[in-house]
């Protein structure tokens, strides 16, 4: 049995002993048991809970060590982008691909599937998405700072920038504001009635051209 033999066998048959060691990873506390963990993650608030899962997902990654030094084993000196690089071979691709699927399943398995922590998860990003917006309200207009009551998507046909229009409270009445090039400006009420327009005959068009198509059925 050659060198390269040897280490396919060695990896075939050492598959189950990596399962158990990235298993092992979840075995203590407070990811030996659901409950636990729930018990754990519900007493963070969603900021907390993000700082802990990025070191522990740091930690768990040193189990991914063994799949690291496995590719520069099969590599040799071949360079990734060599066109001789072994990992190219299916026989290699596989078996990497294998002890990946472990490594990943077990993840999810022992953590990632758990309604607590799929639960926290949607509360971290709702707090971003809540956090983003209220920084999007910010907004200023000719060199005064207005913090909007509202704001919504602005479509335009062909154009990528100026996508968003805002209500702010100036010197206690609701004015509409926009942009032009990403410079702010306040506008009349016409321009909003102008682009609902524009939407109504884009949904039209849309329309009609879906009747078109619904010909085929």
């Amino acid at each position: 049995m050659d060198k390269d033999q040897v280490l396919q066998k060695y990896l075939q048959e050492n598959m189950k002993d990596y399962e158990g060691i990235c298993k092992s990873f979840f075995k203590e506390y407070p990811f030996d048991s659901e409950t636990n963990l729930s018990k754990f993650i519900e007493k963070l608030t969603p900021q907390e809970f993000h700082v802990w899962e990025m070191k522990m997902i740091k930690d768990y990654d040193e189990k991914y060590n063994f799949i690291r030094t496995m590719i520069m084993i099969i590599r040799g000196d071949h360079t990734y982008d060599s066109e001789n690089d072994p990992l190219k071979e299916e026989k290699y691709k596989n078996l990497v691909e294998k002890y990946r699927q472990i490594y990943e399943s077990v993840f999810s398995t022992c953590y990632a599937s758990f309604n607590c922590v799929k639960e926290k998860t949607k509360d971290y990003v709702a707090e971003k998405e809540a956090e983003q917006k209220e920084r999007a309200l910010t907004v200023n207009v000719e060199g005064q700072v207005f913090k909007a009551i509202d704001m919504c998507d602005v479509l335009w046909a062909g154009w990528e920038c100026d996508c968003l229009a805002w209500v702010v409270v100036d010197n206690g009445k609701a004015k509409l504001v926009t942009s032009n090039h990403g410079a702010k400006y306040f506008e009349t009420a016409e321009f909003l009635k102008n682009k609902i327009e524009e939407y109504e005959q884009a949904i039209k068009d849309s329309r009609r051209l879906l009747s078109l198509l619904k010909k085929n059925d």
